[in-house]
């Protein structure tokens, strides 16, 4: 890498990597990796429609507003308000969320 540090670095999120990139490279943006994702989603809610629209908010770019008012409807609809891995998920939307990575 001609002694450039990343300045990204995707992972899937392992709590001990996050750790070791944020102590070890500062510098770099950490993002998690949207297949994992989207394999974490559908494996948790088997519903198709909802892994349509999931990797919908992921990938396409919206103003932070739309993003909420998109990720509340999905919630509601699938009934994941006691989801602990959605919770979890959006709490990381920072990471994964192209409306908030650009």
């Amino acid at each position: 890498m001609g002694n450039k540090r990343p300045t990204v670095v995707v992972t899937d999120g392992d709590h001990i990597m996050r750790a070791s990139i944020l102590h070890d490279l500062p510098s770099a943006v950490h993002r998690l990796c949207g297949w994992c994702l989207d394999k974490n989603a559908g494996s948790n809610v088997k519903e198709g429609e909802f892994q349509i629209r999931f990797a919908r908010l992921m990938y396409n770019y919206y103003t932070e507003d739309e993003f909420e008012e998109i990720w509340r409807a999905l919630v509601h609809e699938f009934n994941l308000h006691d989801n602990e891995l959605m919770r979890s998920t959006y709490e990381k939307r920072h990471s994964w969320a192209e409306t908030f990575l650009r």
